[in-house]
């Protein structure tokens, strides 16, 4: 029933953005976004016990809120232009957003040997996707299924309405095999914690956390080019989309060392994003969710076979 009735929220909150101006609209669930601050105290707390890791100082107290307040304010602008991605017209996508870096995407590709497209869960993510695949450039998007099943599809529909396609992130690693001998995108976002014995441990914003290595398996295996993407809203409404130069791959010949060298190298450019723009990262995830032991090196383990 839960989800049934998150569900029916979603259609009647896209219903209303379709329906207003969308700077109403914006601004109006933009400031939901930042009623759910102080309405959820659960998320309240994981984002500002976050920030008190990254600013820990006494005197940075109104930083932290100000960053939590304006990080909800950038999910509720996100919920909004997802609401409106289902319906926006093909002649407007190009519009919504202004495109930095186009040719170090295009010089990827043009390498033939498959692309792999790092972000974080900053800005509006999704709109990367959906305006790369209306360019021609189609995307293989690794993901987390949401719990609940009605909005999974919901968000799917968005998703794939220029030729991208879900992958799962549970053997996502065999299923893009094809994609990348075939010279495709792949995408994934790898700011999120991960269980152990998934991931690699590296240092983000200062402390050692558990990151995904499938983006550094599937580009030392296949040789792909690794290409760092974020999106940046502007005070129009619009967002500043960057693609960058590509990440180096390591080549020590030692490949744990260098699966931890690639992804380390990868979220030091996440990490440059979040520090010159705090407000637009998504600081209610735990991102420390399995506690490291901080100012220890990570004990020798062995790399874990493909899915």
């Amino acid at each position: 029933m839960r989800h049934r009735l998150e569900y029916f929220a979603i259609l009647f909150a896209a219903r209303f953005v379709q329906l207003f101006p969308s700077s109403l609209s914006r601004r109006l669930l933009s400031n939901i976004g930042l009623l759910y601050y102080y309405l959820s105290r659960r998320f309240r707390e994981v984002a500002l016990t976050n920030l008190k890791r990254v600013y820990p100082d006494r005197a940075d107290e109104e930083k932290r809120k100000n960053i939590a307040k304006g990080s909800f304010r950038n999910l509720g602008r996100l919920l909004f232009d997802i609401l409106r991605l289902e319906k926006l017209a093909v002649e407007d996508l190009e519009s919504q957003a202004e495109i930095i870096g186009w040719e170090n995407l295009k010089k990827a590709y043009d390498r033939g040997k498959g692309v792999l497209l790092f972000s974080a869960h900053f800005g509006n993510w999704e709109l990367v996707a959906l305006l790369q695949g209306f360019r021609g450039y189609r995307l293989h998007m690794i993901t987390r299924p949401l719990d609940n099943p009605y909005l999974e599809r919901y968000l799917n529909r968005i998703r794939t309405r220029f030729g991208n396609k879900v992958v799962h992130k549970t053997g996502a690693i065999r299923k893009c095999r094809k994609a990348i001998r075939d010279g495709e995108g792949i995408a994934i976002v790898i700011d999120q914690s991960v269980p152990p014995d998934q991931a690699v441990m590296v240092d983000f914003l200062g402390h050692p956390a558990w990151t995904t290595q499938t983006l550094a398996k599937l580009a030392l295996r296949f040789g792909c080019a690794v290409v760092p993407v974020f999106s940046l809203p502007t005070a129009s409404g619009r967002y500043r989309i960057v693609y960058e130069p590509e990440v180096a791959l390591p080549s020590s010949g030692d490949t744990e060392k260098d699966i931890r060298d690639l992804t380390q190298d990868c979220t030091r450019v996440i990490e440059r994003y979040i520090k010159e723009h705090p407000e637009y990262w998504f600081w209610m995830h735990r991102r420390w969710r399995v506690e490291a032991r901080e100012g220890l090196p990570e004990p020798p383990r062995k790399v874990p076979a493909d899915d």
